[in-house]
């Protein structure tokens, strides 16, 4: 099987499953382990197919004279891959001639493709028409981006693209980031403090995967992003304000619990997928926390009194388009109705909270996407139904939303962090 065909399967599996090239790729290499050699070239090849497989496609229709959208999943794929490698790498074209039997396209027109300016493939289209091409991002994504008034939209698009800034934190009651740098330095995993929190590393560049140290075996330390790092600290804030118990009602897989556990707050964690409670369980071993629980329930009937806890987490699956640098083969299947899917969702969830938390709970509701409606909009209906207060988080290193006073916004072009929301609700 050539490695062509083999990244357009795990391309099919990802979109016609929904799941990451990660996921998607070990169920292929699991099945065909002969070819587990090529897993990290087609993990490459994949990832920058899922960034620019609308301008594939449109370079597929204007040179190639192909309807992509006539073919099926898997055709669909291997044309992106062979395109994408005849765009914007070097082999000789005569290595795709068995393309060009497949596909009926000729050695010349393979030569056109290569020749063709990318910029050139987008001339003559509307303004959000180009955005959407030249990003491969769907038009409606980008119209909720505007709807959202995101600072530089295009800037944002343009850092979709690219590979996410990777953060860990430590875990500073085993040791520090001085401590934890120089040994992971050893590893080629090069970091530098981050300015603003002080248990975060960020990574500049790595040789060792940061998942596979030994520091990380031991629970040195946490892959995390500094947007949820920042959340934790600013739950500890209040914590340290006289506030003693905190609960994350969806609580997987753990990165936030064991966060404020660390500094020796009590916390809970609770999550419907028990694989997600298992991967709280793993990573509360592994870093050796001790102040901490975790169950499996509904977030909505959780069968713990609400009323004890002084801090209550409610960040709730979202449609994640703030994480569309880490997963960009989500650009290829999102679609409205997972932001109409999760809004309903987020409100259930949130209204259960609040409807059973007494007065002066603290309450962070927070997404990793960049919607209103998922955002904004579901504050605005709550503060119709209930008597609650939006208060500004410290620290506070975001944009203030320009549609809520007091909520927050962090934007990966402007803060380097995954795109992230936070409101700060406290029951009056």
């Amino acid at each position: 099987m050539r490695i062509e065909e083999i990244a357009a399967r795990v391309l099919e599996i990802s979109v016609r499953k929904r799941v990451s090239l990660r996921l998607a790729a070990s169920e292929f290499f699991s099945q065909y382990r002969q070819y587990e050699k090529l897993k990290p070239a087609v993990r490459v090849i994949t990832t920058e197919v899922a960034r620019r497989y609308k301008l594939l496609d449109r370079a597929t229709e204007l040179v190639l004279g192909i309807d992509t959208e006539k073919l099926d999943l898997y055709a669909q794929n291997l044309v992106r891959v062979v395109v994408f490698e005849v765009m914007y790498r070097d082999f000789p074209l005569s290595t795709f001639s068995w393309f060009c039997r497949k596909f009926r396209v000729s050695i010349s027109a393979l030569r056109r493709l290569r020749d063709t300016d990318p910029d050139e493939l987008v001339r003559g289209l509307d303004y959000i028409s180009r955005l959407s091409v030249k990003y491969s991002i769907p038009r409606w994504v980008i119209d909720e981006l505007f709807r959202a008034k995101i600072p530089n939209v295009e800037e944002l698009l343009a850092r979709f693209m690219r590979d996410p800034t990777r953060y860990i934190r430590v875990s500073t009651h085993l040791t520090d980031p001085e401590e934890l740098a120089e040994r992971l330095a050893q590893y080629g995993i090069l970091c530098s403090r981050d300015p603003d929190l002080p248990d975060l590393l960020r990574i500049e560049r790595y040789e060792t995967h940061p998942a596979k140290t030994k520091e990380y075996e031991r629970g040195l330390y946490h892959i995390q992003d500094k947007s949820s790092v920042l959340l934790g600290h600013e739950i500890l804030q209040d914590l340290r304000e006289g506030k003693c118990r905190m609960i994350d009602v969806t609580g997987g897989p753990g990165g936030k619990i064991t966060h404020v556990a660390q500094y020796g707050y009590y916390s809970v964690g609770v999550d419907l997928s028990l694989r997600r409670v298992r991967e709280i369980e793993r990573h509360v071993k592994r870093m050796h926390i001790l102040l901490t629980d975790y169950l499996c329930a509904d977030s909505t009937k959780i069968p713990i009194r609400l009323e004890k806890f002084d801090v209550v987490l409610v960040d709730p699956e979202c449609s994640g388009i703030g994480r569309l640098h880490h997963n960009p083969e989500a650009k290829m299947w999102i679609s409205r109705r997972d932001v109409e899917k999760h809004s309903k969702l987020q409100y259930m969830l949130l209204r259960a909270v609040l409807a059973r938390v007494r007065k002066g709970t603290v309450i962070y509701y927070c997404t990793c996407t960049l919607t209103l409606q998922e955002n904004e909009n579901q504050v605005m209906k709550i503060l119709e139904e209930f008597d609650i207060e939006v208060v500004k988080p410290e620290p506070f290193l975001g944009a203030e939303s320009p549609i809520l006073r007091n909520a927050q916004r962090l934007y990966p072009h402007v803060h380097d962090t995954t795109g992230f929301f936070i409101a700060k609700l406290v029951k009056l």
